[in-house]
């Protein structure tokens, strides 16, 4: 009987081992299909992750190919590509309300920018990220170390359908919510989307058309609130 009894739970023992590598193992599919179906929710346009790797250990989550569609209307298939980035988070915090994150590495982000008439696919980007932010509800809130930012270019398509490539400088966005105020994760893209127009307008001038870029400046200006206070430094830094 004893003997049974120690099968039982050497088996018992196992089966639950192969299920916790089981789950370990598809964490990142798990995560990737996370960011994908709230990406989308989030922006409105289909948004996608080639790879997510979460490793427990060192608390990072790691992704590659990360596409932002454009909306409707727009001839350019992308807003928005990353090559890679790394989220070095407390791993246990994702379970609660708010998930505090050390730091976030964006490499290589690509940002098109493009015109239909009066307005950019980035106005249009940033408008739903205000009416999102107004109907936020109870979403999960982050404290943000920093944002790092290298090898960032901005693709911008002109009028008469040419294309401008400019590469951006280093951004550090720092203290993201790590005040009394924890922020949304739509406070935290309009930051990012923010600080990447700024770095574009700067870097384009002289090579793209200066009322282009005026209306780039005038939608950062239209952030609002806390997220345009968030990018003050940067922008003194950029002048």
């Amino acid at each position: 009987m004893k003997r049974r009894s120690k099968r039982v739970l050497l088996g018992l023992v196992i089966v639950l081992a192969a299920a916790a590598l089981a789950v370990y193992l598809s964490l990142g599919f798990i995560v990737r299909k996370g960011i994908e179906a709230g990406g989308t929710a989030m922006l409105g346009v289909p948004t996608r992750v080639t790879h997510v790797s979460v490793s427990l250990p060192t608390s990072t989550v790691t992704l590659s190919g990360l596409q932002v569609a454009n909306p409707e209307g727009y001839r350019t298939d992308r807003l928005f590509l990353l090559g890679a980035g790394k989220v070095s988070c407390n791993i246990l915090s994702l379970l609660k309300n708010e998930v505090v994150v050390r730091e976030i590495e964006l490499r290589a982000p690509e940002l098109t920018i493009e015109y239909k008439g009066l307005k950019s696919n980035v106005d249009e980007l940033m408008a739903r990220l205000r009416s999102m932010k107004a109907t936020a509800g109870s979403q999960k809130k982050f404290r943000i170390g920093l944002i790092r930012i290298t090898d960032a270019k901005a693709r911008f398509i002109l009028l008469d359908g040419s294309t401008i490539i400019v590469s951006l400088p280093p951004i550090e966005l720092k203290d993201i919510g790590t005040g009394d105020k924890p922020v949304l994760i739509q406070e935290v893209s309009q930051r990012v989307l923010g600080a990447i127009v700024l770095a574009a307008v700067r870097s384009g001038k002289g090579r793209v058309p200066g009322d282009l870029l005026g209306r780039l400046g005038l939608s950062v200006e239209f952030l609002g609130g806390a997220a345009v206070e968030g990018l003050k430094g940067l922008l003194d830094r950029l002048k």
